[in-house]
This record gives C-alpha cells, sequence and structure tokens, in this order.
C-alpha cells in the first residue's frame, strides 16, 4: 500500500513539475517577444500567465491556447497570445494596449463541432461588451484576466452566459453573479431579457431556465460584470 501510495505521489509530483516548466516556458516565449516588439524589459512590471486551455478538435490542429498579460509602465496592460502545434508553443500576436484577450480569440469559425463554435461566438460577445464597459470607465488598465463562461443548448436555441474578470490588485478569486440569456433565431443570438445569474443553466429536457445554485454575492471579491 504504502509503494502504491509512493507511485501515486511521484506521478503527481512529476506532473506538477512539468506543468510548472510549460508555464514557464510560455512565459519566456511571451516576454521574449514582447520585448522584441518594442518594449522594455525595465517596464515590465507584473506578469500573468491564463490557463493553457484547449483539446477541441479545430481545422488549424491547434492542440492548446495561452494569452500572457504584462503589466507595462505607460501602457497599462498588454497581452501576448500563444498556441500550441505539435506539442510545440509558438506566439501568435501582440494585441494593442488595454484590450482583454478573450474578446480576441484565437479560434471560433475553425472549432469542428457547431456547439463549441456557437459557445466561442458568445464568450467573444460579452468580453468584447465587458471591454467596451471597462474602457469607457477607465478601469481597464488593471485588468489581467477576463473569464467568459457560457452554457449552450442548441437543441432549444438558448444559451446562458456570464463573465468575471480579476485585476493586478486582486488577490481573491474572480466570482461572477449577473449572467445574460440568449436565443437563437436563425444564424443570430438575441439577448433576452429579464434577471439572471452564475448559478442558473438550461433545463435540457424543456428549455427551462432555472436555478440550480444559489446567486453568488460578489460584493466583496473580485470583478463582475453581465457584459
Amino acid at each position: 500500500m504504502r509503494g502504491f501510495i509512493g507511485i501515486a505521489l511521484c506521478a503527481h509530483l512529476f506532473s506538477a513539475c512539468a506543468m510548472a516548466q510549460e508555464f514557464d516556458e510560455v512565459r519566456a516565449l511571451a516576454q521574449g517577444f514582447l520585448v522584441e516588439a518594442g518594449v522594455a524589459a525595465s517596464d515590465i512590471e507584473d506578469i500573468h500567465v491564463g490557463a493553457l486551455s484547449g483539446g477541441l478538435p479545430n481545422s488549424r490542429n491547434v492542440e492548446r491556447v495561452a494569452d500572457v498579460a504584462f503589466r507595462v509602465r505607460g501602457q497599462g496592460t498588454r497581452y501576448v497570445q500563444l498556441f500550441q502545434q505539435g506539442r510545440q508553443w509558438k506566439v501568435l500576436r501582440l494585441l494593442e494596449a488595454n484590450q482583454l484577450a478573450t474578446a480576441h480569440p484565437q479560434l471560433i469559425d475553425e472549432y469542428s463541432e457547431e456547439h463549441w463554435r456557437e459557445t466561442a461566438r458568445l464568450q467573444q460577445r460579452i468580453a468584447a461588451d465587458l471591454q467596451a464597459r471597462l474602457v469607457a470607465e477607465g478601469k481597464i488598465a488593471a485588468v489581467n484576466f477576463a473569464e467568459p463562461r457560457c452554457f449552450v443548448d442548441l437543441n432549444h436555441s438558448k444559451a446562458l452566459c456570464d463573465i468575471a474578470y480579476a485585476t493586478w490588485d486582486q488577490h481573491e478569486p474572480p466570482c461572477s453573479s449577473a449572467a445574460r440569456a440568449f436565443e437563437r433565431r436563425g444564424e443570430q443570438w438575441t439577448e433576452m431579457p429579464g434577471d439572471y445569474h452564475s448559478g442558473m443553466r438550461i433545463d435540457p429536457d424543456t428549455g427551462e431556465i432555472y436555478t440550480m445554485i444559489p446567486q453568488e454575492d460578489c460584493e466583496q471579491s473580485g470583478g463582475s460584470a453581465a457584459g
């Protein structure tokens, strides 16, 4: 039994070390690209590596994507976007200052499955709405992470979306309370009136929107937005 526990512990530690090395690789690639683009290394005040997400079939054979946020003196937040192909990480682009990476996703139409294409399309939409709002409020330079989330039911042509964001000075995990509901009409998603929150879901049998989890209280934690 001890031997089994030891093997499991070693496997867990190896996986954690490999993940840490991969985050370091992504961070170093992104920072090198940023410096080559003309940003002085001494002006980089902070770095945040978002989740290395992916695994969905797509026409570009992209295995995973990553967004790395940099807090640059005098420029606010700059994002470098990377992708992985053939288990190798490559830099795609540097976004303009004070844009949300999730408002400029690397993959949408490239997804092979309709469900993931429509999910990505709606997530981009609510992230773009949040970006516009934060720009108008003069707050976007402080944001280093935004996470849109959508539950899409193609059978009932409905979707529920929410988005949370974090700032450079925030140490608590982001919380999202407000949500938006959409109805698909033809090829377009139209927003539905009503009050929705992040604990709601779409019943797969009836298409009704119901509360699965009580509404979160985000007053004391990170940023939240309906979009």
